[in-house]
């Protein structure tokens, strides 16, 4: 016997992965024997969309972001200490090219390197071991991953979905790129793009012959449910509320309402709970728009009522899940 659905279930939406791309190593690509940073980012963005869609995760989140301008200052030469591990340089920030001194400890293999040789440009950190071997690191990739604070946050410029990421991002046929850039200026900010994939589950409610709820939580994949997961990309657009998606933002509005209604009607679905978070949070996942504030995590809910869409914001998802 089939349960009738309770009109009380909810979608959790979650930032499952993600991945930032520098947009500055697409249009002058670092090139270091026969690395490519141009080429590298499109197979990677490629083989990323092969197993996203074996695993039936066909559509793309993607986010186009900013930050302060950041620059290494070759006039001064960088210095590592093999025995702290510490690396001493300085670097360049925005248009007023304000210098900051960093100090990270580098994880290398006491074992296997007895000397290391830097070099860099203004862009990239080249490291040298006594086995002859070298790798390159752009500078944000460096500051990513040793997760050094600059205290700066991520502007989110751009919100939208497709299904091949690397035409979109290689091309740069795109009027919320070349909008953003031109808003914000390439002397003051770089410019990245977010590689997301986020993860769906749905908790239903149905009613049995003696009026008990039961609950099924069950996983969704972009791949069953195409028309409905648009959902998704139209809830973070309304979110972040971007001033190059501002001239669409009635449609962009109508579309999510019109979404939600289809999705209340065909699965009982009332609630779109969002959480944003990647952990460790460094500063590049310190997200803020011109609708929301810089914080490390976004946590709301879009709740319909009488076919109208309510925003809620929380500070975290132990409030938010009090509200489901």
């Amino acid at each position: 016997m089939t349960l009738p659905k309770g009109d009380d279930g909810f979608w959790f939406i979650s930032l499952s992965e993600t991945k930032i791309y520098w947009f500055d190593l697409v249009v002058e690509p670092l090139e270091h024997e026969s690395i490519n940073t141009r080429d590298a980012i499109a197979s990677d963005l490629k083989a990323k969309e092969i197993i996203d869609r074996k695993s039936k995760a066909s559509r793309f989140v993607y986010f186009f972001a900013s930050r302060p301008r950041v620059r290494i200052d070759t006039s001064i030469p960088l210095e590592f200490d093999l025995k702290s591990r510490v690396l001493t340089f300085r670097v360049l920030l925005g248009r007023e090219s304000k210098p900051i001194w960093l100090k990270p400890k580098m994880e290398i293999d006491e074992g296997i390197i007895e000397s290391v040789y830097l070099t860099s440009t203004d862009r990239s950190i080249r490291i040298y071991s006594n086995s002859e071997t070298s790798r390159t690191v752009s500078i944000h990739d460096f500051l990513a991953h040793t997760n050094l604070s600059l205290g700066k946050s991520t502007e989110i410029l751009y919100v939208g979905s497709t299904a091949d990421q690397a035409s979109r991002f290689l091309k740069r046929q795109h009027r919320g790129v070349t909008d953003s850039i031109y808003q914000k200026g390439s002397e003051s900010h770089d410019f990245f793009f977010y590689s997301n994939v986020f993860t769906v589950h749905e908790s239903l409610n149905y009613h049995s012959a003696s009026a008990r709820l039961i609950s099924q939580v069950v996983s969704l994949n972009f791949q069953d449910c195409k028309e409905e997961c648009e959902v998704v990309e139209n809830g973070l657009i309304r979110y972040f509320g971007c001033k190059s998606q501002k001239l669409n933002e009635k449609p962009e509005v109508g579309k999510l309402r019109n979404a939600f209604i289809n999705l209340h009607e065909k699965r009982g679905i009332s609630k779109l709970a969002y959480h944003i978070e990647v952990e460790p949070e460094p500063n590049y996942f310190n997200f803020f728009s011109v609708n929301a504030k810089p914080k490390s995590n976004h946590t709301f809910m879009y709740t319909l009522k009488e076919n109208e869409v309510d925003l809620s914001v929380f500070a975290n998802e132990s409030k938010m899940a009090k509200a489901l």
